[in-house]
């Protein structure tokens, strides 16, 4: 989805908020709004628009789901018991820091493919 933005005797600048496939029509309206705010700014929306978007690593999932679990208890019926954990820790410390940081949404097949063969 794309549009323009004019601004008082200037051309009018022309961004791409997302495929349309991909975001919604209200989320491209909200996105769209940010987008007016940092040109009166002075800022390059596109730019600032990528600094906002958050990073989800693999690294933040792991954190995440173990600190969602935590350690089996007589409180916490449903969490992890430490074999489990120290097990997770062991497998995921497989993993190089480069794959461990990256964009866990973006990770395809062929990424995990090619990152098991270098570690063999």
């Amino acid at each position: 989805m794309h549009g323009s933005i004019a601004k008082k005797d200037q051309k009018a600048q022309y961004y791409t908020v997302g495929n349309a496939s991909e975001v919604s029509l209200e989320d491209a309206r909200r996105i769209a709004v940010k987008f007016k705010g940092y040109m009166a700014d002075g800022k390059k929306p596109s730019l600032e628009h990528k600094k906002d978007t958050k990073k989800f690593t693999l690294q933040l999932f792991f954190d995440e789901y173990l600190s969602a679990r935590g350690v089996k208890s007589t409180s916490n019926r449903n969490g992890l018991q430490q074999d489990t954990i120290n097990k997770y820790l062991k497998h995921f410390n497989r993993l190089t820091d480069k794959f461990k940081t990256r964009d866990a949404l973006k990770i395809t097949r062929g990424d995990i493919k090619k990152s098991t063969t270098e570690l063999q």
